[in-house]
């Protein structure tokens, strides 16, 4: 071999080397820890949604809380109505509004009770 082929030969190794050098890429340890990373992410993230006491749980529980909520207006919407049927009667006033607003906190404590359990 010629001394300009070896030259030619020490110069292109060393141009690889150096090209070698420059390219940079992800190594495989980064993307291991990346991808542990992100289970570790995704594990908590379905922990606090899916669970005991938990975002699905209070949203469902703040819904059944509405519709106990929405009954108990309608009910008393609907003794409202009797007191004042009551109240425009004139007969006995006094004892049948007591009447009513006795039974009236009664159904009210009621609801209030099965609504807790």
């Amino acid at each position: 071999m010629s001394k300009t082929k070896r030259n030619q030969e020490k110069n292109s190794k060393k141009l690889l080397k150096k090209i070698k050098n420059q390219v940079k890429g992800i190594t495989l340890i980064a993307l291991v820890v990346t991808v542990i990373v992100l289970l570790i992410l995704a594990g908590v993230t379905v922990n606090l949604t899916v669970g005991d006491n938990r975002l699905f749980k209070i949203t469902q529980n703040a819904a059944d809380t509405w519709k106990i909520a929405e009954q108990n207006e309608k009910s008393e919407m609907e003794h409202a109505g009797d007191f004042l049927e009551i109240y425009s009667q004139g007969i006995n006033t006094a004892d049948k509004v007591s009447e009513a607003i006795t039974q009236n906190k009664f159904y009210i404590e009621k609801k209030i009770k099965m609504s807790l359990y």
